[in-house]
């Protein structure tokens, strides 16, 4: 005949069993919902003034002269489909960050939409007016670039990385 003995374990015991693995979802911080909010307010921001360089570079020569502002055409369109590429990368990167898969696409579209502003800032004819949009135009998207590269992101991606 076999006996068995129940024995429970003292605290001591308890305290060093491991906790299980949980398979819970982390839960999205609002820095994470927010960064993306601010991308896409970008991207439609960028949308908006790219459809109006576009729109300029396809009308009348009058309105073509008032886009290219001392420039050329190939520089406008340079800059228009910079403008594209931006705004893509910002929809997209603001979707993988939701889903907790990086935030690469982010942070490029983020520094794509200040490397424009800078470029066109540079190629203006420094007009204060010009210069005080540009700053503004910038504002977002270097706050959307810190964001993502915060702590809060960060941990929220790690997170999702070792869950």
């Amino acid at each position: 005949m076999t006996q068995s003995y129940s024995r429970q374990p003292d605290s001591r015991e308890l305290r060093s069993v491991p906790a299980p693995a949980s398979s819970a979802p982390v839960a999205r911080p609002r820095i994470v919902t927010a960064t993306a909010v601010l991308a896409f307010a970008q991207a439609l921001f960028s949308a908006l003034s790219t459809w109006s360089v576009i729109s300029g570079l396809l009308g009348d020569a009058a309105a073509r002269a008032d886009v290219i502002d001392g420039g050329t055409t190939t520089t406008a369109w340079i800059g228009a489909v910079a403008q594209v590429v931006g705004i893509v990368l910002l929809l997209v990167g603001g979707a993988r960050l939701l889903a907790g898969r990086g935030r690469t696409a982010l942070v490029v579209g983020a520094a794509v939409e200040i490397g424009i502003i800078v470029y066109y800032l540079i190629t203006s004819n420094l007009i204060p007016i010009d210069i005080a949009i540009s700053i503004f135009f910038a504002i977002l998207p270097a706050v959307v670039l810190v964001m993502a590269l915060g702590r809060g992101v960060t941990g929220f991606l790690e997170a999702r990385r070792a869950g």
